[in-house]
């Protein structure tokens, strides 16, 4: 990992010092992707973790370096062209992970692995949890038969949820994505086909009301993740079997993504509108990397902004960063919407602290990451349901920070309450393992 950080900061000056081309730019990311096969292979299980992150990164990463090439975002109305972007992006992107590699690798340093748990509660939460799971999956049914979905009024699920069906369904599916990790951690203890059942059952009630991909992929994602984490000795990720499964996946997601196109803009345009999609995914890396300077911004922006002290959404987070992107008049219709775009982190980093000062910035908060997640490794190999819950709300945090660049998610009451919750348990499993006999720290 160090040598792979060497290698990056050697790229991280070459963005400072030297002009913008092609060559670095595609230098960048066969590091980039050399960097995940690494990961995968000698750090599996923070890499289950940060799945989607990295998903996000590398493939906003390559949508970046394809607009690099020259190419027009739709939304914010640029065109693109070659700035550097895509490496500027990509070195933060692994330095955030470097510093969660560091903080995870210090829980596992400090940490019991194993330690006596609530046998009663955990099976409490066992037991209710596929009923509860149930509940979910029969609300959104019961929306899509009553209300039909979103491909039936040829509108996007933002407006489908906002002035068709009763927005509480979207509460359900929000719920349901992220109950899928608990179902997950049951099935990996008692791996019986009924779970996979209520997964595919949850799968396609979300596809029912219009969901395209975000909400199907983070629900498999989060159901496989603690089912590799604890069983990952036993996995080869490359293998012919696994690498035909993925591509089924996938091959199933394009047709389910280029249908909802279909229905929404014409069998004709569908085409065009995915490949336009695929784009857009990086105009937030590149818009923001253009209009930034090397400057770091006046404190009280950044407390306003990028900690987000600032009542109104649109000062802060990634609306704020949309406003200087976009024409005021297609902000504003994305803004009264609440539909916002995709990935403004790490380029928040750039903006408000300067490419020079933005490592400084990533690697603390890679460092936060980890630590979290390496007490969440812990309750994952131990099976311990019922505090689960509670990190599986700071994972979904976690994700919004890295990947929307919401950075005032971390300095909301309720999920510094969380992390506080977790540490002060972290500390019980040392105190429970301490009258055992065996010191932890």
């Amino acid at each position: 990992m160090n040598i792979l950080a060497s290698l990056w900061f050697v790229i991280f000056i070459s963005n400072v010092t030297l002009e913008s081309s092609q060559y670095l730019n595609i230098l960048s990311y066969v590091l980039w992707v050399t960097t995940i096969i690494y990961l995968f292979k000698q750090q599996a299980q923070l890499s289950f973790f940060n799945f989607i992150v990295l998903f996000a990164y590398t493939t906003t990463g390559l949508s970046c370096l394809i607009a690099e090439f020259g190419s027009y975002y739709a939304e914010t109305q640029w065109t693109s062209y070659l700035t550097g972007a895509t490496p500027k992006n990509l070195t933060l992107c692994f330095f955030l992970m470097y510093g969660s590699f560091i903080g995870f690798e210090c829980i596992k340093k400090l940490l019991p692995e194993r330690y006596p748990k609530l046998v009663r509660l955990n099976t409490i939460v066992s037991s209710v949890a596929p009923v509860y799971i149930l509940g979910l999956i029969a609300g959104l049914l019961y929306i899509s038969f009553k209300y039909g979905s979103p491909n039936d009024y040829n509108v996007d699920r933002f407006y489908y949820w906002s002035n068709i069906a009763p927005s509480w369904g979207d509460y359900l599916k929000f719920n349901l994505v992220q109950a899928s990790f608990l179902l997950g951690l049951i099935y990996a203890f008692r791996p019986q086909k009924i779970f996979l059942g209520l997964l595919l059952l949850g799968l396609i009630s979300q596809v029912m009301v219009g969901e395209k991909f975000t909400g199907i992929f983070s629900s498999i994602v989060y159901f496989v993740t603690p089912y590799l984490i604890v069983h990952y000795r036993n996995i080869k990720l490359l293998s012919f079997k696994n690498v035909m499964v993925l591509c089924v996946i996938t091959f199933v997601f394009l047709i389910v993504i280029y249908s909802s196109y279909a229905a929404i803009v014409g069998e004709r345009n569908a085409a065009d509108s995915f490949i336009s999609r695929i784009i857009l995914q990086s105009q937030m890396w590149w818009t923001v990397d253009i209009i930034s300077t090397d400057s770091v911004k006046p404190y009280s922006e950044i407390v306003r902004s990028f900690f987000g002290i600032a009542e109104d959404d649109r000062y802060r987070g990634i609306f704020y960063l949309m406003s200087h992107v976009t024409p005021a008049s297609v902000f504003e219709g994305f803004y009264d919407k609440k539909i916002n775009f995709t990935m403004a982190s790490l380029v928040n980093i750039i903006y408000f602290f300067g490419y020079d000062l933005s490592l400084l910035v990533a690697v603390p908060i890679g460092i936060f990451c980890g630590v979290m997640y390496g007490v969440f490794r812990i309750v994952v190999i131990n099976y311990d349901y019922w505090i689960i819950i509670v990190f599986i709300k700071i994972h979904y945090t976690i994700v919004r920070v890295l990947t929307m660049g919401e950075m005032y998610a971390f300095t909301d009451a309720k999920f510094m309450s969380l992390c506080i919750i977790s540490l002060v348990y972290a500390l019980f499993i040392c105190l429970m393992k301490r009258r055992e006999g065996n010191y932890a720290i």
